[in-house]
């Protein structure tokens, strides 16, 4: 088997990273695919339209269903909570927690843990991802409420974006190269 992920301790490493320290010592880092995407260290592939049509399609029906959840503690059906945009007490966490995950990711980039900021993302490439998160929210949205011309607007848009970040990560520095070296 191979090396774990540093993060998830569970999917098999598929990128490895070497920084050389000020002092010369080598510090690897090894994440898998997913972990690396949420670390920002790659990017996520792009998702057709019609993969985000079609799971569109299957949420709404259980999302009618999810508004009528009820807190037993609380008594807040999801309904409210999607109404107001509050919850009524901690037991909804536990409640409501498979519905409110994908807000969660949502709010954190596709991450169902706060992270907090990491220092030095205000680079391009940084820059260029928030941009794409961004639209790629803007496309989901357009897509929920069926603007299909703006919806591939905004791929095509994506998609350039993508490509920018494609030759902004080729200039990054290498594994066995800090960015101080580069300068």
């Amino acid at each position: 088997m191979g090396i774990l992920c540093q993060c998830c301790n569970q999917a098999n490493a598929t990128v490895h990273l070497t920084d050389i320290q000020a002092g010369g010592e080598p510090v690897e880092r090894h994440y898998c695919e997913e972990c690396a995407a949420q670390e920002g260290i790659t990017m996520k592939p792009h998702e057709p339209i019609n993969t985000m049509i079609e799971k569109f399609v299957k949420m709404v029906p259980a999302m009618r269903d999810a508004a009528q959840l009820t807190c037993p503690n609380c008594g807040i059906s999801f309904g409210e909570f999607r109404a107001q945009g509050l919850l009524g007490c901690p037991e909804d966490y536990s409640e409501f927690g498979e519905l409110l995950m994908p807000l969660i990711r949502r709010a954190h980039d596709d991450c169902d843990q706060h992270r907090g900021k990491r220092p030095g993302q205000t680079n391009d490439v940084g820059k260029l991802r928030v941009q794409i998160r961004s639209l790629e929210r803007e496309l989901e949205d357009a897509v929920a409420n069926e603007e299909f011309e703006e919806a591939v607007r905004l791929r095509d848009q994506l998609s350039k974006l993508k490509s920018t970040g494609d030759s902004l990560e080729t200039s990054k520095p290498s594994d066995g190269e800090s960015t101080e070296d580069r300068a």
